[in-house]
């Protein structure tokens, strides 16, 4: 076969030295960072659905879910260190998820070497674990990647005629890649913010290679390890278009998140997955794609942070920007914005209640400070030291003696 160079999908270098350099860091007992793991999952997912040749985009597949498995798992080993309030929920979603991956990807020839990376991973894992894991999947290699249609030049001869006339008797690859989910219009790539208790639009858009004989339909639905009451997602149907494959379709369903996140909760997530119908019908396929979805559902309306929407609104945006912050503690993270929550609160009511008319001394405004920190609910972030002076006093000082 002979390739053309602007076939080679360079484009995906990038996303996977990115995620070797984030797996090698998390081989480190204490190093790993959780949301940039997931980032680089959602980008890998995004080039498996853009490969021509089915194995290497499985491959890229199967690769991403795993390091998406591995950001739980670096999540998991920071909570035990940090004797974080129920650190093994991080685990056991894990663990699911790696349980629906292997349901998926194991029995595959393209992911064998990924199964085994995996293979020692069950309820027996430790924490000490989690490092090699990382380590041995950012040592596997991928295939690189092709996109489009490759030239071949004909051959001649009877071994090739002959090869030729068993080829037609081979199906081609049966794939499914999802390429894009909208919400209310807008792409959901990363993490999307639905209002709790409210109905949205949900947009979902794949590609089939073909379409199988005997085939009625479609079915994608949702699969998740959150609660069954707190959501309501569509499962969606499709038959198939008129036309030549490879179909590209698209159905509209609708979104509803019934029980609201705690500010410090991490997102809800959900994976599609594919089937055709009825069951008896040719199965598996390949399943590539940006197949995740992450739903921040914060009720700010009925939970206000500060009781001021755009000031809250910041307040979600500073969090969701920490927590991309490379190594980034959760505890760090959960005190930070406890600070911030009360420091915001004040700002707001400074404009809206015009509180300081005139410029008010630092002493002033580190009482106006100090009342709202020393408040019940967040006198433990209130700390002074030995001379009275107040947190703010003392970081104010630190600087300016540097």
């Amino acid at each position: 076969m002979r390739e053309r160079r602007d076939l080679v999908f360079s484009d995906t270098y990038d996303g996977r030295l990115e995620a070797f350099g984030l797996l090698a860091a998390a081989a480190e007992p204490r190093g790993g960072d959780a949301q940039a793991l997931r980032q680089a999952a959602g980008t890998l997912d995004g080039a498996s659905a853009r490969f021509g040749d089915p194995k290497v985009a499985v491959a890229f597949a199967a690769f991403a879910d795993l390091v998406r498995i591995s950001a739980m798992l670096v999540d998991w080993r920071h909570g035990v260190l940090e004797a974080e309030s129920d650190p093994d929920r991080f685990k056991r979603s894990a663990l699911a998820r790696l349980a629906l991956w292997r349901s998926e990807h194991e029995v595959r020839a393209e992911a064998s070497d990924l199964a085994a990376v995996a293979t020692n991973m069950d309820e027996g894992v430790t924490i000490a674990e989690v490092g090699p894991f990382c380590l041995a999947l950012a040592r596997l290699p991928l295939p690189i990647g092709i996109y489009g249609d490759a030239e071949t030049q004909p051959a001649a001869g009877p071994l090739s005629m002959c090869k030729q006339d068993s080829d037609r008797d081979v199906l081609p690859s049966l794939n499914v890649a999802f390429l894009s989910f909208t919400v209310d219009g807008e792409s959901a790539d990363q993490i999307h913010f639905l209002t709790p208790y409210e109905t949205h639009d949900l947009e979902i858009e794949v590609r089939v290679s073909r379409w199988p004989d005997g085939v009625a339909e479609l079915h994608l639905s949702p699969a998740t390890i959150e609660a069954a009451g707190s959501y309501d997602f569509p499962a969606f149907r499709l038959v198939r278009p008129a036309g030549d494959p490879p179909f590209v379709m698209r159905q509209r369903g609708r979104a509803r998140i019934i029980a609201a996140q705690a500010l410090r909760a991490m997102p809800f997530e959900f994976r599609y997955a594919p089937e055709f119908w009825p069951k008896e019908s040719e199965q598996p396929m390949s399943v590539v794609g940006h197949r995740t979805l992450r739903i921040e559902s914060v009720d700010l309306r009925n939970s206000p942070l500060t009781g001021y929407p755009a000031m809250d609104s910041r307040l979600l945006e500073t969090r969701n920007s920490l927590r991309r912050t490379p190594a980034m503690p959760q505890h760090d993270l959960q005190s930070a914005m406890t600070l911030a929550v009360v420091l915001a609160g004040l700002a707001a009511r400074a404009v809206q209640d015009d509180l300081f008319p005139v410029s008010p001394s630092e002493a002033e405004f580190q009482k106006h400070v100090r009342d709202d920190v020393s408040r019940p609910e967040y006198a433990v972030e209130l700390a002074t030291d030995p001379k009275g002076r107040s947190a703010l006093s003392a970081v104010r000082d630190r600087d300016r003696s540097r």
